[in-house]
């Protein structure tokens, strides 16, 4: 009966303690809202530069933004929050609706201190002082596994050696999800043999099979989640020896696709200086 009772009282109290805060966050972390936070209409934004707009004052802290924590006052239950500072993201893939979706964010969130209720905040914020941005533009190397080549009503799988630098563009994200598109150019092999190739310089016989190198001109588009990233390729081969021999594939389309982790590990910019809307 002892034992009962106390297996029932320590269930009561399990039962009856308040669920802890989502992270143990601290003044000065850098945090993520995975919900919208009402601002505390009864206290005044802080405003810091005289020059920061008075027109656009959020009432909502919208999902998904990111925010300096200024200060957790436990007395009034309240937490002021600074928005990273929402950069300028237009590039070479700007259109007029994005750069006035950015010219409205910035209005309403840079340079402002917001006060929230102290509960929302434990329940909706999480740390991102560690979430990076990908860079707009990067560089990398790939290798394709195969590449299937298109020839006529034929299609045929190459496996040979290749080696590709790769300027990547990253044009969308969606959380950690990254949309990118690529174009590069490298060197590889491939094998000629009797099957595929004829000789030009008016020797006859059967040609010896033999790996002769090859230049790649390739696009493509990759998405990448996180440090897994999978792409589709198009590209054309050209031998380095067209006066000698006549390739079925030279210069003609084949296809690739790409599977790799971190091929494109980008160094990013911290979500201490800046954030965009995409």
């Amino acid at each position: 009966m002892k034992n009962l009772l106390l297996t029932l009282s320590v269930l009561f109290i399990s039962m009856n303690v308040k669920a802890a805060p989502f992270e143990n966050i601290k003044e000065g972390d850098v945090v993520k809202l995975i919900a919208p936070i009402k601002v505390k209409s009864n206290i005044a934004v802080l405003r810091l530069t005289a020059t920061t707009d008075t027109t656009e004052d959020a009432t909502v802290l919208e999902k998904g933004y990111l925010f300096n924590v200024i200060s957790i006052n436990t007395t009034a239950k309240t937490v002021e929050l600074l928005a990273v500072n929402f950069r300028d993201s237009k590039t070479w893939l700007s259109t007029a609706k994005k750069d006035s979706k950015n010219e409205l964010v910035r209005k309403r969130y840079n340079d402002k201190v917001y006060t929230v209720d102290l509960e929302d905040f434990n329940r909706f914020a999480k740390l991102a002082e560690n979430q990076k941005s990908p860079d707009r533009i990067s560089l990398g190397i790939i290798t394709l596994p195969f590449k299937a080549r298109l020839t006529g009503d034929d299609v045929a799988f190459d496996t040979e050696f290749n080696f590709n630098s790769t300027a990547n563009f990253r044009i969308k994200s969606y959380y950690n999800t990254h949309f990118n598109f690529q174009i590069g150019a490298g060197l590889g092999s491939v094998n000629l043999n009797e099957s595929n190739t004829n000789y030009l310089n008016g020797t006859g016989g059967t040609i010896q099979a033999q790996d002769v190198r090859t230049l790649s001109i390739l696009t493509g588009l990759m998405i990448a989640h996180k440090d897994v990233q999978l792409g589709l390729y198009a590209g054309w081969d050209h031998i380095n020896n067209q006066k000698n021999f006549q390739w079925d594939n030279n210069g003609k389309l084949w296809v690739g696709l790409g599977i790799g982790v971190n091929i494109f590990n980008n160094k990013g910019t911290t979500a201490a200086n800046s954030q965009d809307t995409d």
